[in-house]
């Protein structure tokens, strides 16, 4: 199976994916979310292998077509309503396990850097900075 690499860093500014032309760097400060669409090619794919069926019934044949379109998914960061391909799995399971993982490395960097609201990592992070503060 042909695998690609790709990088991707998080940093409590900026979202950086590295790809062949290099590194794109997105702000973390404005609207954004990660997500996993369904292939693009699928629908072209769905046809094809249609037409390929008919075919052969046609011929006398019965042919099933292995479907890779209709199994992958891309991974996305929907940046300011604006769509940015991460990359391409080809295992929805995978890529749902993907999304998920990055959703909770942007929820440690969110609690790390104080960006947003999250889950505690432990009890000190629940209490301000001065005597007698509350969350």
């Amino acid at each position: 199976m042909l695998r690609k690499k790709t990088r991707v860093l998080l940093t409590p500014t900026a979202l950086k994916v590295k790809t062949r032309q290099g590194w794109f760097a997105f702000d973390r400060t404005l609207t954004y979310h990660f997500g996993m669409l369904r292939h693009d090619r699928t629908r072209e794919e769905q046809e094809d292998h249609d037409l390929r069926m008919r075919r052969a019934q046609k011929q006398g044949n019965i042919i099933r077509p292995k479907r890779y379109c209709a199994e992958s998914a891309h991974i996305v960061f929907e940046h300011v309503g604006h769509r940015r391909d991460i990359t391409k799995i080809y295992d929805r399971f995978r890529a749902a396990a993907v999304v998920a993982r990055l959703k909770a490395c942007d929820e440690v960097m969110n609690n790390h850097a104080r960006l947003g609201d999250g889950e505690a990592m432990g009890p000190e992070d629940q209490w301000g900075d001065q005597p007698g503060d509350l969350p």
